[in-house]
């Protein structure tokens, strides 16, 4: 190299280059930690989205909880993960429907029936046959503290395990996406229109 001419050694080139490949490498898995957080995020706001509209339909179905018929209860069975009961579909004149949720391990399960009928009672065929579970939401934990799925109230606002007393239902569903630490709970109450005053 003649003196007087600008330019780089190769000494000063391969540093230059391991400078700049050292600065990629930090990049890529920055954006790489970037990319799966995000994903991972995404995925979470999808399961709650998945158990807000679970909560809300479940919650809307038993306000709507009626039979048709005084002699008919419209809880079926309740217990603190399952619950079964009854409520008109939408159309007019309306099937009964029985529908009913359960906990299993920790999916929330959905099964449901329709009355062959639209005439009201007696519904036929009866007693309904629940028809396969399909899931509803995944990835339910543990609520907070144990608390049930699903708690009961009369009208006086007293726990009770008597079907014909319950006048308010209170569900609390907490989910946790993989990868997620923090669960999410929704917790709402669905008063019940037909229940006994006695």
């Amino acid at each position: 190299m003649l003196a007087g001419e600008a330019g780089f050694t190769l000494i000063e080139m391969l540093i230059a280059t391991l400078i700049l490949m050292i600065a990629i490498a930090g990049l890529a898995g920055m954006l790489t930690e970037f990319s799966t957080r995000s994903q991972r995020e995404m995925t979470a706001v999808g399961y709650q989205a998945d158990a807000r509209a679970v909560v809300d339909t479940l919650v809307g179905e038993l306000q709507g909880a009626y039979t048709g018929d005084p002699s008919t209860n419209p809880i079926a069975t309740m217990t603190a993960t399952q619950l079964t009961f009854y409520a008109p579909d939408r159309q007019q004149p309306f099937h009964l429907q029985e529908i009913s949720y359960q906990l299993n391990g920790s999916t929330l399960q959905r099964a449901m029936v329709f009355s062959t009928n639209t005439n009201g009672p007696p519904w036929q065929p009866w007693p309904l046959t629940l028809g396969s579970w399909g899931t509803a939401v995944d990835h339910v934990v543990a609520n907070p503290g144990g608390d049930p799925l699903f708690t009961y109230e009369d009208a006086s606002g007293n726990p009770t395990t008597d079907p014909t007393k319950v006048a308010t239902v209170v569900v609390e569903l907490s989910v946790s996406a993989p990868g997620s630490t923090q669960p999410t709970t929704y917790t709402e109450s669905a008063t019940i229109r037909a229940v006994s005053s006695s």
